[in-house]
């Protein structure tokens, strides 16, 4: 899931998916490196399969530059 609050000219965005773990520390990094802070990371469930994860996160700044931290960040999530 993954919600961005607009005010003001300030944007904050809170969570994103993943189903796979190795997936998780590059998108960590492409949010930190546009200034998005990790805030938790953790699962639901014990036994689920597959896994899913939840990366929480906080920014605050100008719709462009959370939308790219973002977008750097989904960017990192390979497909079939």
């Amino acid at each position: 899931m993954l919600r961005v609050i607009h005010q003001a000219g300030h944007a904050v965005s809170r969570s994103l998916g993943a189903r796979e773990r190795r997936c998780l520390p590059p998108r960590r990094s492409a949010l930190a490196d546009h200034n998005i802070l990790i805030t938790a990371l953790h699962s639901h469930l014990l036994t689920e399969q597959p896994r899913l994860y939840f990366m929480h996160f906080w920014g605050l700044g100008n719709t462009e530059s959370m939308a790219q931290g973002i977008k750097a960040a989904l960017n990192k999530v390979h497909t079939k």
